[in-house]
């Protein structure tokens, strides 16, 4: 910069040059830069200066004016370029100079000015306005003001205090006796203080904010509690308890639970009577020395996050020794989460429990059944919580803490079985009648060791070490050999000399029999051996014919002395006693004996029919047996012989019967024969070795069922067990069926190829009914085993199914021959047979099973997608001869049919998909299905040029609350068939308010048909994106858009169209866009007829390409309120897709 002095009076006028906005480099010798700007408007005049190196704080100046000079006085020395003021203020600066002291500027003012000067954060301002102004100027506010408010309120609202965390809270209520409690479960502890208690209400404030969970207590409160509300604040949240009749509270922590009881007092004569009463049963003081039954066990005082070396070994040595202390594999984590605490999720559901223990990670574990109590270990350092009053009758919880582990107890009630599995980190336990299979098996057996030593050894996959602790209840130690999941399982006791290995639901438990047991892990190998060389023997297990002789009961029935007559004597003892019934009147009691006599001879010789007609004219006779429960007991069981199952039920469970031991016993084999697999074993259980009071043979004959009952209920061990007795006691076939048994558990335990060749055996040598039995076993695990192909178990089970017919053997046949007919393709044969079968006798056994079947099998054509494997025609003739009775009644229906329509329309046949969704739509769609596939159906009828068909198809099944989405597309629909039905004033009137693309597309298609060039033209227009992302896939818009305006004679539209030239380069029509939209004169003649031969070319239609993939696409059938994202089914063939759904918000019915 050049400073030029002025002579006196006026200085020899500067050359300034720029804009307001002043921008400069830094001079040599200048000291601190100051960046000016400067802005002239009506009634005043604004210089602005901040510093040029970013100090945030305002320059500090002075003004003054003197002899109509401006004179600006700094605090320090500045740099200032005043050449631009004069061009930055053309009717105020005549000239400028600046002292050489550095902080002085003087400007030379063309007029004589007032003065002010403001500051804002940064920045000065000196305003200049003409003396005769009374408007102020505008007040000077910086950029930085808001910066500045903003970090200031910033650090406001992080100065104030923080606010307590929201949480998830569970509040549950309970009821025990006259006792009402209400329980605060936090995820960790939570402090509380009470905030004031009085009479009946107590108000407790939290440390923590709550995200309360009160439906348990909104469902179903506790009798004595009267209301409960709550609330957040900003010191926590708050809870008003109120109690019934002012009854008084009680509040305390039980663990990390806070709990308020609310008791009503007792009555003084219940206190008296229950002091009574303690007085009267003193309890005995423990022996001195003994410890209690249930005595607590001792908890470690600490839990160590570090093991240990000692306890801990690399994956590949061995784990235990003869010390015997919990040692776990080096790879094991504790999946403990933070806090220690464990919280068990109890899910009661009809007939059983399910138990969910979540962890971090996953944890390995052992679940074993001993005695009556199931125990769960874990391999973690966690406390497991488990709600008592979530448990429903009959169960126990107890917990506790062993060195790395932590254990639950659980006791159940009787007949249940107890599955567990494992999915990520959660294990799940359920205690039901029947079990779930395991993934795997463990098969303990006997080796020789080192030096001859016998050992047990089991191949537990995942093994991931011993834990070891004391039984409380028997007092001995358990080693329990824990693994990861998926679920082994042992579901076999066992007993040897060294130790017993109680049944396993997962993992594996030892309970050493002697000090002199070591138990270790080799790898993934758990092997029990002794110090010394004593050997091991299993025990033996199925003796079941040393079983205790028991008491006779009513429905107990004597074959051994009432069926013991054979030849002759069977003849001559019928006679007798026929002719003793006959001489008798049969109303008194000596004719009624008589005639139960002659029915026990019947029953003795499995007569069942006979029998039932004695028992029939005897209670004709005599009404009074209907009410002998020996009598009522004799007809149900003779009504079992006659394989009159509902009436045996029905007479079995009358009166007394209902709780006997030996009815019970034959209401299982009832059970047995009509399918009712779980209810059987719950029968068999019920009664209480009922079958040892039989001869070894019949005792036999209900081990094979309860073996059979047993296996089809996921109970191995009993299975086993009750098939060894039938083998080993029973007749020909008894012993058949128990070894038929024992072959489909190996092929279960071990794969299909381990039973195999004795499936062929059985099927070769034993009697007809157990060889066509294991005859469809052997075709139905050939395949499986690739024994043979499924053409060949298809061709061997049709000579099978003539083989044997009338009962679930012909039933299972079926099922496996419409399998192989399945995986052949030969779909209509596999539908066929399955139904013809099913539907003959819909009552008889495994016909539900059948059913199931079928129903599966058309799922899988038609909603799977394997119908594609045939011919479209094929498809829809295969669909309409079985729709009426295997087609599912909901979404799964209504997407079966759009599928198939959609293959028809792959193909082109347009009339066939029309006439499929027509018919589906007029007789069996019913609510937002009906709306859904209408929108198909209309589809097809206008790529079919019938758009009165497809405003029908809209019109008739119009409903209230669609899904907003479904409402769209009925909307665009309609709008399309009133457009090609010529009818363009409707489809403006429905699509002009949208503002979705395929609604614009309608809309210029229906101006451009109607030849509306005006609103054609902007209708295209305002489909087109801005002219700077315009693109190759917009050419034929902007084409469009040409043609209307050129047609409209619109001169500003055209102008905007050629800002679209782009999008036509290298188009075909780029030579014709250019024609058009060069043309000046828009009345040529040539270029207008031009223009009209062109008007019906191009085909710009955004509806028809949305509608085409909407139509294409998976379907899934919207809910009434809000429509389900679409779901993705599985299909052999490409599939058309579910609507890509455009945003609108406008809904209704549609």
């Amino acid at each position: 910069m050049t400073l030029v002095r002025p002579p006196s009076g006026w200085a020899i006028r500067l050359s300034m040059i720029g804009a307001a906005a002043v921008s400069f480099a830094t001079p040599a010798f200048a000291d601190k830069l100051v960046q000016m700007s400067f802005k002239e408007a009506p009634g005043y005049a604004r210089i602005t200066a901040k510093w040029g190196d970013g100090d945030e704080a305002a320059p500090k100046i002075s003004a003054q004016i003197t002899n109509q000079v401006l004179i600006l006085t700094f605090d320090q020395k500045v740099s200032i370029n005043l050449d631009k003021i004069k061009e930055g203020l053309p009717s105020w600066a005549a000239v400028t100079f600046m002292d050489p002291d550095g902080m002085t500027a003087r400007i030379g003012l063309k007029q004589a000015p007032k003065l002010a000067v403001s500051t804002s954060v940064d920045l000065t301002a000196i305003d200049l306005m003409p003396e005769s102004s009374t408007t102020p100027p505008p007040k000077l506010v910086s950029p930085l003001a808001a910066v500045k408010a903003k970090e200031a309120e910033a650090q406001r609202v992080a100065a104030l205090p923080q606010a307590p965390s929201v949480e998830p809270l569970e509040v549950r209520g309970s009821q025990s006796g006259d006792s009402s409690r209400v329980a605060f479960y936090w995820p960790a502890r939570t402090g509380y203080t009470i905030i004031s208690q009085g009479e009946g209400v107590l108000k407790v404030q939290f440390a923590k904010r709550a995200k309360p969970d009160l439906a348990y207590l909104r469902i179903s409160p506790p009798a004595n509690l009267a209301d409960f509300q709550g609330e957040n604040t900003n010191r926590g949240y708050v809870a008003t308890i109120t109690s019934k009749d002012k009854l008084p509270i009680k509040h305390f922590r039980e663990g990390d639970v806070l709990v308020v009881d609310i008791t009503r007092p007792m009555s003084p004569e219940a206190q008296a009577a229950a002091a009574a009463v303690a007085n009267a049963q003193q309890k005995p003081q423990p022996v001195a020395g003994k410890q209690p039954l249930l005595a607590p066990p001792k908890l470690e005082s600490a839990v160590a996050t570090d093991l240990p070396a000692s306890n801990t070994a690399p994956p590949s040595a061995t784990l235990g020794g003869p010390e015997r202390v919990t040692a776990l594999s080096s790879n094991w984590r504790d999946p403990a989460p933070r806090n220690g605490l464990v919280n068990v999720k109890a899910t009661p559901f009809p007939g059983g429990l399910e138990l969910q223990v979540p962890f971090v990670a996953p944890a390995p574990a052992a679940v074993f059944a001993r005695g009556s109590a199931v125990w769960a270990v874990f391999a973690a350092n966690a406390d497991l919580k488990i709600d008592a009053t979530q448990l429903p009758a009959g169960y126990r919880a107890r917990t506790m803490r062993v060195k790395n582990a932590t254990l639950m107890r659980i006791e159940m009630p009787k007949g249940l079985i107890v599955s567990a599995d494992m999915d990520e980190s959660v294990w799940t336990l359920r205690f039901a009648p029947s079990g779930t299979k395991p993934h795997r098996f463990l098969a303990p057996t006997r080796k020789a060791g080192e030096g001859g030593r016998a050992r047990i050894e089991t191949m537990l996959i995942g093994a991931a070490g011993l834990i070891w602790f004391e039984d409380p209840v028997i007092g001995d130690q358990i080693a329990a050999a824990v693994s990861y999941g998926p679920s082994s399982a042992s579901p076999t006791p066992r007993d040897f000399v060294e130790a017993s290995l109680p049944a396993t639901a997962h993992g594996l438990a030892i309970a050493p029999k002697s000090d002199e047991v070591v138990v270790t892990i080799e790898g993934e190998r758990v092997v029990v051996s002794m110090a010394s060389a004593v050997q091991s023997s299993p025990a033996d297990i199925a003796g079941a014919s040393s079983g205790p002789r028991i008491a006779v009961n009513p429905a107990y029935i004597d074959f051994a002395g009432w069926g013991a007559s054979r030849g002759e004597a069977y003849f001559h003892q019928l006679a007798g006693l026929e002719s003793v019934a006959a001489s008798i009147d049969p109303s008194t009691p000596q004719g009624a004996a008589a005639a139960l006599d002659l029915v026990r001879f019947h029953l003795g010789h499995d007569h069942g029919f006979e029998a039932l007609g004695v028992l029939k004219v005897a209670v004709r006779d005599r009404p009074e047996l209907e009410q002998d429960t020996a009598f009522i007991a004799m007809r149900g069981i003779a009504n079992y012989m006659a394989s009159r199952f509902k009436a045996a039920d029905d007479d079995l469970a009358r009166g007394a019967l209902r709780g006997d031991p030996s009815a019970a016993l034959w209401r299982a084999m009832v059970a047995t024969q009509r399918g009712e697999w779980e209810r059987a074993i719950e029968f068999f259980r019920a009664s209480d070795k009922q079958i040892f009071a039989y001869p070894s043979a019949r005792a036999a004959v209900f081990a094979a069922a309860w073996a059979e009952a047993a296996l089809r209920t996921n109970d191995y061990d009993a299975a086993r067990r009750q098939a060894n007795t039938a083998v080993a006691n029973g007749d020909r076939e008894t012993k058949e069926r128990g070894q038929l048994v024992l072959a489909i558990l190996r092929s279960v335990i071990e794969g299909p190829a381990a039973a195999y060749d004795e499936f062929k055996r059985l099927a070769e040598t034993a009697s007809e009914p157990i060889a066509v039995r294991a005859e469809l076993k052997r075709l139905e695990l050939g395949v499986l085993a690739n024994k043979m192909t499924a053409a060949e178990a298809a061709t061997e089970l049709e000579t099978l199914r003539f083989r044997w017919r009338g009962d679930e053997v012909e039933m299972a046949t079926v099922g496996i021959l419409a399998d192989q007919y399945m995986r052949v393709g030969r779909f209509r044969d596999a539908l066929l047979l399955a139904q013809s079968t099913a539907l003959r006798d819909a009552s008889a056994p495994g016909a539900r099973d059948l059913r199931i079947k079928l129903s599966d099998y058309f799922r899988r054509l038609f909603l799977n997608g394997e119908a594609d494997r045939l011919d479209p025609i094929q498809s829809v003739a295969l669909f309409y001869e079985f729709d009426d009775n295997l087609m599912p009644v909901g979404p799964d229906g209504d997407q079966m049919v759009r599928k198939l329509a959609q293959r028809l329309v792959a193909f082109d046949l347009l009339e066939p998909a029309s006439v499929l969704l027509q018919y589906q739509v007029d007789n069996r769609i019913r609510g937002v299905g009906k709306s859904a596939v209408a929108v198909d159906l209309a589809t097809i009828y206008l790529w079919d040029k019938r758009p009165e068909k497809a405003l029908s198809a809209i019109s008739t099944t119009r409903q209230p609350q669609l899904p907003k989405e479904l409402a769209l597309e009925r909307r665009l629909l309609e709008a399309a068939a009133y457009r090609d039905m010529g009818r363009y004033d409707h489809v403006v009137e429905l699509v002009e308010p949208l503002d979705s693309l395929e609604a614009k597309s309608l809309l210029a298609d229906a101006y451009w048909r109607d030849r509306k060039w005006p609103e054609a033209a902007r209708a295209l227009m305002s489909m087109l994106p801005p002219s700077s992302q315009v693109s190759a896939k917009d050419a034929d818009t902007v084409f469009k858009s040409a043609i209307a305006a050129r047609m409209a004679k619109d001169a500003a539209v055209m102008a905007q169209v050629r800002g679209y030239a782009a999008a036509l380069t290298g188009n075909a029509n780029k030579a014709s866009f250019d024609l058009i939209t060069s043309q000046t004169d828009v009345s040529g003649a040539a270029l207008s007829e031009a223009v009209r031969r062109l008007a019906d070319a191009p085909k710009v239609d955004a509806f028809a390409a949305a509608m085409k993939q909407r139509f294409e696409a998976p379907k899934v059938t919207p809910a009434p309120v809000a429509p389900p994202a679409p779901a993705t089914t599985a299909a052999a063939a490409p599939p058309p897709a579910a609507p890509a759904t455009p945003a609108t918000t406008s809904g209704g019915s549609r």
